[in-house]
């Protein structure tokens, strides 16, 4: 039984019932010697459990297998999965599956605390979840460290929706430039995610009948949406521009636009904007449309929503909207014998549905 070193990586060496066990520990010789001892201990008390020691792969082999897996099953694995499993790495990295245990995992959290928000490690946390249960599907693992209630998320701050008036929408698109202000536009007048955005090619436009195919999409199912004047001759224009690629908006290689958030986020600083999102142009969209007395079911159909309850998280009254349904009801209360009129109605509706 000892601790000992291959490379840059402590190992541990120990006996259960004549099967010699080696595990490879990490970096840290402190470790290496608390593992050992841990383990002893389990074998002194009858609690070691051969079956979790059992080779299993390490996380950084499997974060290989996992990725080419996600490329075919996630469309967002881009930007989502590959991101993360990066930053999982650089912690997980040298171990074992099987040594990922909760204790592991909150030290993780406490970590990655002093870095980034909750909601970071949280998405986080999410991937490693995936990963372990793939990997317990694929029989590369026995047990879940994070099922049951073992591993907790981190309280999210919420966030509250940024609904931009014209003066704001305004001020936004003066300081934004080329592409970036184009994709802002296009987001603004069709509601459309950053990634339908990104993933939009020359074949998913109808200019004839002005229309966008949005075909990657969260659900999966193919919508289509109107075109706006402005979105019309951006669209346009851009076709004609991108002549080598696929994508609407590719870089200088064809490839499609990556970095696109580390700019709105410069552009919000530009024009005095704290906390918000490119998401919440999609609110703005959406809000305005219900605003205008536009149904909820078009709404939806607009946003690619499965129910209606999702499209009512998405629009939002502003104060004055309110304002003026009260000045409505009030009307009507002094002169109960006059009809409603149907514009009148749907801002009822708007305004006090919950």
């Amino acid at each position: 039984m000892g601790v000992y070193k291959r490379g840059n990586v402590y190992y541990i060496d120990y006996y259960f019932e004549g099967n010699r066990i080696r595990e490879r520990v990490g970096k840290n010789k402190r470790q290496a010697e608390l593992a050992l001892a841990s383990r002893k201990g389990e074998i002194a008390q009858g609690k070691f459990n051969l079956e979790r020691v059992k080779k299993t792969p390490y996380f950084e082999e499997f974060a290989k297998e996992y990725l080419d897996w996600a490329k075919i099953n996630h469309r967002s694995w881009e930007r989502m999965d590959a991101v993360r499993i990066k930053c999982l790495s650089n912690f997980f990295s040298g171990r074992r599956l099987n040594e990922i245990t909760p204790w592991l995992i909150e030290k993780f959290k406490s970590e990655r605390k002093d870095k980034v928000k909750p909601a970071t490690i949280n998405r986080e946390l999410a991937v490693l979840s995936a990963m372990l249960s793939q990997a317990i599907e694929w029989g590369k693992l026995n047990e879940h460290p994070m099922k049951g209630g073992k591993v907790k998320k981190l309280r999210e701050d919420g966030h509250k929706e940024k609904i931009l008036t014209e003066e704001e929408e305004s001020r936004l698109l003066s300081v934004c430039r080329g592409w970036f202000k184009e994709m802002v536009v296009i987001a603004l007048d069709t509601g459309m995610r950053l990634s339908e955005i990104i993933e939009l090619k020359k074949e998913d436009i109808d200019l004839n009948n002005h229309l966008i195919k949005v075909k990657h999409t969260k659900s999966g199912r193919e919508r289509k949406i109107p075109l706006t004047e402005r979105v019309f001759s951006i669209l346009a224009e851009r076709i004609k521009e991108v002549k080598d690629s696929e994508f609407i908006f590719a870089k200088g290689n064809g490839n499609k636009l990556w970095a696109v958030r580390s700019a709105f986020l410069r552009a919000c600083k530009r024009a005095g904007f704290v906390g918000l999102r490119f998401h919440d142009l999609r609110h703005t969209f959406a809000t305005r449309l219900v605003t205008s007395g536009i149904d909820l079911a078009t709404v939806q159909k607009l946003l690619g929503h499965e129910n209606i309850q999702m499209t009512l998280r998405y629009s939002h009254p502003r104060s004055e909207d309110m304002k003026r349904a009260i000045k409505i009801l009030e009307k009507n209360a002094e002169s109960s014998h006059k009809m409603v009129t149907k514009d009148e109605m749907k801002l009822l509706n708007l305004c006090i549905t919950p």
